[in-house]
């Protein structure tokens, strides 16, 4: 069916509700005057304009959109008089972003965004860059000199500059935590900015930085003295591992706040802030580090010095996963993880596997209650290559250790201003992995599916239909199951995987909308069933329409609580023309115990 011919009460009143004017600053015209000519270019930055000033903007289109503006129409906008108005108003938006976006990837996108920008502009543009400012640099009097001269100079970077180093601590990390290091664009300004005065604002902001950087590593565990308590002690010392030491960074912290705080001259204050050692510096030491210990231990002269190190390589990717800080180099870490304990228990003699095992899952305990999506794969690798042995002694220890770690329960909470309900996201793949174990080999896999059944039935289990279960499901059934049947059957009545379509479509859809239309969407308490099961329909849903029926039936809004949003169980009311007469008619059906 055309979209034209397309009708859905539901769709025109929420296109009603968004379809306010928007009303674009003058300001802001700059944008498409520097593109005028470029018919395509023009429907860009209106698009871009409309979307930033509207009371209901998507960040992540804006931050894109922008992005694409900054860099796609450079060479349009760098001979232009607007130049230096353009690149005011561009990172004014990323910044705003930044600060205002309420979701995580948007202000790191925003982040790397933005200093990526400003890197560029300085490798395109560095004449233009390094003009002096024209006057104050303060936003009221930037704005001022535009109505006479939008060109490009020194102070717009300087004013952004000064506005960065003021941030609260919330967006600032995502600068500290950004794939480009500003190190790179301090570098830059340091060949084409000559008067010291200049350097205020930027070496302000790159004392903050480094010393941002160095507590919040002093902050996270010591990895020299992690090794000497779970490792081998056997290894010498490496260099490498000392460069991340808690004893240099407070060196270096001292440093900082020492000696360069305290240099009177701007210019050299920022040469020694570029020369030190950043956020990224650290990110790439971490993520070089095992392989350094590998190989270390193969220039070792004794086979067991080699071992040793092989063995603190291990722990130290597995420490990774659980500091914070490191999660851009965790998935490759991860990768890396999978790799070599495949290759181990290919390997190495099956007397020494028992030992191997149960040290690596010691130390999977603490990255399975902080990062357990990570360390659950790393148990699925582990599984699906012993049971690929069918050594049923190893695949028996392997069993009992990974039931002694902690299943990963849904912990449902209560459902947010997003309509989204709070659930723990290692749960479906938790119990994908042990499906995936049960599924390679069902016959030496009895004592999990047993201990997914019992974890199951005491814990509960979540599942949208999004998810797509069912396909998990047909695998196990197509799976050798026969010498497990009735376990499987056990389980497979524990699965809530009714969904026979993704979304609310079909029956579902129009027996939910023809209930909230019959109070003209008034019903707030079945709006928000309608709105929900649509958005994400899950197993608790069925849940949540029992405790319907329960507040019907008894007026007891109280059985409703953890299940809807604070905003919308304000609104549910314990009497009135919603409720009263429905309560009448529940109180009747449920009086006697006939079927109607």
């Amino acid at each position: 069916m055309p979209f034209d011919l397309f009708q859905s009460d539901a769709l025109t009143r929420n296109l009603d509700l968004t379809n306010i004017e928007v009303t674009i600053p003058q300001s802001f015209q700059s944008l498409e005057d520097a593109v005028k000519g470029y018919a395509g270019k023009e429907k860009q930055a209106r698009e871009l304009l409309l979307e930033y000033h509207h009371r209901y903007r998507n960040w992540h289109f804006v931050v894109q959109e922008t992005q694409r503006y900054a860099v796609g129409n450079l060479r349009l906008y760098r001979n232009s008089e607007l130049c230096g108005k353009v690149i005011y108003l561009l990172s004014g938006i990323f910044i705003d972003a930044l600060k205002r976006s309420e979701r995580f990837e948007i202000q790191s996108l925003a982040a790397d965004h933005l200093l990526s920008y400003w890197i560029k502009l300085l490798e395109e543009m560095p004449e233009e860059m390094a003009k002096p400012a024209l006057g104050d640099i303060s936003a009221d009097a930037i704005e001022t000199v535009f109505k006479k001269d939008a060109s490009c100079h020194q102070g717009i970077l300087r004013h952004f500059l000064y506005e960065l180093s003021e941030l609260p601590e919330a967006p600032f990390e995502f600068l500290m935590r950004s794939f480009y290091p500003p190190k790179r664009i301090g570098a830059r300004l340091l060949r084409i900015w000559e008067n010291g005065s200049s350097f205020v604002e930027l070496r302000a902001f790159l004392v903050r930085f480094l010393r941002n950087t160095y507590e919040f590593w002093l902050r996270r565990e010591d990895p020299g003295a992690w090794l000497d308590e779970h490792g081998s002690r056997l290894c010498p010392a490496d260099p490498w591992v000392e460069s991340l030491s808690h004893d240099l960074l407070s060196r270096r912290l001292h440093v900082l706040e020492t000696e360069v705080v305290a240099d009177p001259d701007n210019r050299k204050a920022v040469e020694a802030l570029t020369g030190m050692i950043d956020f990224h510096d650290i990110i790439q030491i971490y993520f070089r580090l095992p392989q350094k210990l590998d190989d270390n231990g193969g220039k070792a002269e004794t086979g067991g010095a080699g071992a040793h190190a092989a063995h603190n390589s291990m722990l130290l990717r597995l420490k990774i996963l659980e500091v914070k800080g490191l999660e851009a180099i965790q998935e490759d870490v991860l990768r890396e993880i999978n790799f070599e304990i495949g290759r181990w228990i290919r390997q190495e003699p099956r007397d020494q596997l028992e030992p191997l095992i149960e040290r690596t899952l010691r130390v999977l305990e603490i990255p399975l209650q902080n990062y357990p999506q990570a360390a659950i794969q790393i148990i699925r690798t582990m599984g699906l290559e012993i049971t690929a042995t069918d050594h049923r002694p190893l695949i028996d220890f392997f069993l009992r250790q990974i039931i002694r770690l902690r299943f990963q329960s849904p912990r449902l909470g209560q459902v947010n201003s997003r309509w989204q309900i709070s659930v723990n996201p290692a749960h479906l793949p938790n119990i994908r992995v042990w499906l995936d174990i049960i599924k390679s080999n069902p016959l030496r896999s009895r004592a999990l599916l047993s201990a997914l059944i019992v974890n199951l039935s005491l814990g509960g289990i979540f599942v949208r239909d999004t998810d797509l279960f069912q396909k998990d499901v047909s695998q196990l059934l197509n799976s050798p199951i026969r010498p497990v049947y009735n376990l499987v059957k056990q389980l497979a009545k524990l699965f809530p995987v009714y969904f026979s379509q993704i979304g609310a479509e079909g029956l579902l859809r129009k027996v939910s909308t023809d209930i909230d239309e019959i109070t003209a969407r008034s019903d707030k308490l079945i709006h928000f069933l309608r709105k929900q099961s649509h958005v994400e329909s899950n197993n608790v849903i069925v849940s949540f329409i029992q405790g319907i029926i329960e507040y019907w039936r008894t007026m007891d809004k109280k059985r409703l609580e953890g299940l809807i949003p604070d905003e919308v169980y304000c609104d549910v009311p314990e009497s009135g023309p919603l409720v009263d007469d429905i309560h009448k008619i529940f109180q009747y059906l449920f009086s006697t115990r006939t079927i109607h």
